[in-house]
């Protein structure tokens, strides 16, 4: 395994509706780089067990965290515990970057 990456040579996978994502796994956790159009909505009861920290490289959303919403722009980023549901709407085209622990084995790697 090649410990060094750049985003621009990274494979997307197309999960249609415009949607993309990159995933990588560690032996404690997942990585992921997810592209979203303007207009994506996620959904409102989406959870897991893995707790969640996440970071908004370009792009503006409106982040649901359990019952606390925000707006938030590129530099700006979220945590999430474990089992809370949560989910963002796309203001604009962005990209985020989403790690979680322990690894998500739900989210086969992009390669």
């Amino acid at each position: 395994m090649n410990p060094f990456f750049c985003l621009d040579d990274l494979r997307f996978e197309d999960l249609g509706n415009g949607q993309q994502r990159h995933v990588m796994h560690l032996p404690g956790m997942t990585a992921m780089f997810v592209r979203l159009p303007r207009g994506t909505v996620g959904d409102a009861n989406h959870h897991h067990v893995q707790e969640q920290i996440a970071y908004i490289i370009s792009g503006e959303v409106r982040m649901f965290v359990g019952e606390q919403s925000a707006l938030l722009k590129a530099g700006c980023g979220y945590r999430i515990p474990a089992n809370v549901p949560h989910h963002l709407e796309a203001l604009e085209d962005t990209l985020v970057m989403d790690c979680f622990s322990p690894q998500r084995d739900d989210l086969p790697a992009t390669g």
